[in-house]
């Protein structure tokens, strides 16, 4: 078409007759069509008439008038951002789909202009709705969430700022549920959760989860809403999904009081014993495994340590070559078992424990005497770890607890409250408190900092006023250079975990700097704000140097970024250039760092970074025990190799020797059945007992005298050890390591390197597994229920 031919279209235009104006646009229009998408004499001859057809426009009428207004804005798509969005506005005659999606994007940015003052304010809101609807149809449901999220924004004026604190409650949220199909409903699902880790969505997030039970109840307990996950469960009853979402409660240590037998079986966790054993059958895993390391040139100091690691290895077996011995087993040295079993101290005595985990009875039957008639603390103990995924409706356990303390031994007392903390840490238990909250008032000052300690593992995560006032009075009062009073520090920020609000409330400002700054990580755990991971390393590392104060900003740090691969990175590069500072304080707290960033998750690079550190005598113990963390029911024949190179250099220091026990047990946990990483779900959900037990053992390595004169306080770290495998039924499944597929569309491979197995499967962390049958959850974790077809 020639210039004269736009002449001629220009003229009828102007026709007082609305038909030959309308047939006069509808050739402009199709000029304009083939002139778009190029730049060219079209194009010009366009762009030199807008100002011509900006003045026609208004002498027009009706439909015709609102047609040329969306030509004009066509028009002005490389030439003017404010006339393409006024003259849109006032048009809207043509669907904007005829004009594709560089137009439509072109609005987009119109509309984020005006948001951000750049153009003239405009009364958009006519747009969203066909804009969304386009890009939703169209295969850009990223771009058409980012947009209703930008305008959702503005429209309820909700103050914005970075991190998961950006609040967001839109008038146009309804909209992405409104295009959303099952063609897109996938891809859609998988951005706002990865929008959820940076926004605070989580209305969005329950209705877009109110199809999907498994995800919805998982969302909820991260949430911590633990009764509003009770709640829906319950009204699942009659559908097939009530006992796959008892099987998520039940690992999260909730329960609630139910007639029915087999539901009671699950939440009580009944069903742990015989589940273990099917899958350990099934693995060929039940002989006692050889311990020539463990029990190498065996002595008194060793033997606690050796102890505890023989208990680690069979952990849940109910059989090992010392105590539970089976006629095909491995066989240890006569001697070597007179030896510790001759041993009566709590260490020894309560490893029992951890071998008949998820069978308590049998502890009664081997302990009977020592628990009933002497109220041994370690025999008592080790029922109280072999029970503590039972819930204790009876208070049987809580009720032999008591009595120790208020022994004379410091030790019982200190056993006592260990075993109360490992059945209630996370409960806010009135039994428990009533029976530990005497204790602050102990003349023993390090009594009293457990006790503190224990309380705040106890009410973890409620934000309790009246529990913290108490606690942080009687620290205040007595807190001194006791190692035990590290625990207290973490007790109090324990009470305050998950709730980032709390920095405002009145009893926060009372707290010391250590404190504070242990707190404010464990408030946004999880959350992987860097703005938080900032403002905690400026107050550790501003002013004076303050060894503790930097040391617990590291930690606290590490705890912002527990979940969030970034932040982990993150915190990974800043700790290792803490190392640059030659602090010996620092250098002995990056191991600890390292191990609560990768427990069960032994990477080259981790490994490798730990291996440096032990060529430092005064981190050799910290060194050997993050790397059993690191390692933990992996196997790793790698951090194997590492501790038997570096035995020849530690085995005069009976300290390091006794990390290095321990560690080779934790390596070995569970013959590679149980693993200590809190994170479930796909790493969705931080469980509050496996990390409070994570953070308690760490700080028992934050100094040199809890460990190992009070090497039964390991065992707290009972809470974490949880089970990696997979079981519910027989068929494949394919297993490899996640794919980051958000934002691609079809139906990418979401396993890369995958192999085909058959159920029950051992799941290390950083993999991920896909059933070929349809199952009851989204989540291929813990036990599966096949889909009736």
């Amino acid at each position: 078409m020639e210039s004269s031919d736009l002449n001629v279209i220009v003229a009828r235009i102007q026709d007082p007759d609305p038909e030959i104006q309308f047939s006069a646009l509808k050739t402009l229009h199709s000029f304009i069509s083939s002139a778009q998408g190029s730049v060219g004499f079209k194009q010009q001859d366009l762009y030199d008439r807008i100002d011509e057809f900006a003045k026609i426009v208004e002498n027009l009428d009706g439909d015709n008038k609102k047609y040329l207004y969306d030509l004009i804005s066509v028009m002005n798509l490389f030439h003017n951002d404010q006339n393409i969005l006024r003259f849109r506005l006032k048009g809207s005659f043509i669907p904007i789909s005829e004009w594709g999606l560089q137009y439509v994007r072109k609005l987009v940015c119109c509309i984020l202009d005006v948001i951000n003052q750049k153009l003239e304010i405009e009364d958009y809101t006519s747009l969203i709705d066909p804009i969304s609807e386009f890009l939703f149809h169209h295969n850009a449901e990223i771009e058409a969430i980012d947009f209703i999220f930008e305008v959702s924004f503005v429209s309820q004026k909700v103050e914005v700022s970075e991190g998961r604190n950006r609040s967001f409650a839109g008038d146009f949220v309804d909209l992405i549920f409104k295009y959303m199909d099952k063609d897109n409903e996938e891809r859609i699902t998988l951005y706002l959760e990865e929008m959820d880790r940076f926004y605070t969505i989580d209305n969005i997030m329950l209705k877009l989860y109110k199809n999907n039970p498994s995800k919805l109840l998982v969302y909820l307990l991260r949430l911590n809403r633990k009764s509003d996950a009770v709640e829906y469960v319950c009204s699942l009853s009659n559908t097939p999904y009530y006992r796959q979402c008892l099987f998520i409660l039940a690992r999260n240590n909730i329960y609630f009081k139910e007639n029915d037998g087999e539901t009671e079986r699950i939440l009580s966790n009944s069903f742990l014993s015989e589940n273990f054993f099917d899958v350990a059958s099934s693995l060929e895993l039940l002989p006692s495994q050889k311990l020539e390391y463990i029990f190498k040139s065996l002595d008194k100091e060793k033997t606690e340590a050796a102890a505890i690691a023989n208990a680690l290895v069979h952990f849940a077996y109910c059989r090992d070559p010392v105590f539970f011995p089976s006629t095909d087993d491995y066989k240890v040295k006569q001697d070597l078992v007179d030896h510790l079993k001759a041993n009566e101290s709590i260490s020894v005595l309560a490893s029992v424990g951890l071998i008949n985990s998820y069978s308590h009875e049998k502890v009664i039957e081997y302990y009977s005497s020592l628990i009933y008639e002497k109220a041994s603390a370690g025999a008592i103990l080790a029922l109280t770890i072999a029970s503590q995924r039972h819930h204790d409706l009876d208070f049987e356990n809580i009720n032999l607890l008591i009595p120790l303390l208020s022994s004379s031994k410091k030790n019982d007392v200190l056993a006592a409250m260990l075993g109360i903390a490992v059945l209630y840490s996370a409960s806010s238990s009135q039994a428990a408190y009533d029976a530990v909250f005497p204790l602050l008032s102990s003349p023993d000052s390090e009594i009293a900092l457990f006790a503190i300690f224990i309380l705040g593992s106890i009410f973890a995560g409620t934000c309790d006023e009246g529990v913290i006032t108490s606690c942080v009075d009687i620290y205040n009062e007595i807190k001194n250079d006791s190692s035990f009073c590290n625990l207290s520090v973490l007790g109090i920020s324990l009470i305050l975990m998950k709730h980032p609000e709390a920095v405002n409330c009145s009893f926060f400002s009372k707290l010391d700097n250590y404190t504070k700054i242990l707190s404010f990580g464990l408030m946004n755990m999880g959350s992987g704000n860097p703005k938080i991971v900032d403002e905690i390393l400026t107050d550790a590392f501003t002013g004076d140097t303050d060894a503790l104060l930097e040391s617990l900003g590291l930690i606290s740090s590490c705890i912002v970024a527990l979940g969030d691969g970034i932040a982990t990175s993150l915190l990974d590069r800043i700790c290792n250039s803490s190392l640059l500072l030659d602090s010996s304080h620092l250098r002995h707290v990056f191991p600890l760092c390292l191990a609560l960033l990768y427990p069960s998750n032994p990477r080259s690079e981790v490994i490798d970074a730990l291996e440096k550190s032990l060529s430092s005598g005064e981190t050799d113990c910290n060194s050997l025990f993050s790397l059993g963390i690191v390692g933990a029911g992996t196997r790793s024949s790698r951090i194997l190799r590492v501790f038997d190179t570096n035995y020849n250099n530690i085995y005069k220091d009976s300290r390091a020797v006794s990390a290095l026990v321990i560690s080779q047990g934790l390596i070995n946990l569970g013959k590679g059945l149980f693993t200590l990483s809190p994170f479930y779900y796909e790493k969705t959900v931080i469980a509050d007992k496996p990390i409070i037990g994570l953070l308690t053992v760490l700080f028992l390595f934050f100094d040199q005298t809890l460990f190992p004169d009070f090497s039964y306080l390991c065992y707290i770290l009972s809470m974490s050890i949880s089970p990696k495998y997979v079981s519910g039924y027989e068929g494949s499944c394919r297993v490899g390591k996640p794919v980051d597929i958000v934002g691609l569309t079809g139906k990418p491979n979401k396993l890369s390197g995958a192999v085909i197995h058959t159920l029950p499967i051992v799941l290390n962390t950083n993999e991920r597994a896909e059933v070929n049958d349809e199952v009851l959850t989204s989540y291929i974790e813990d036990v599966l229920i096949k889909k009736d077809k």
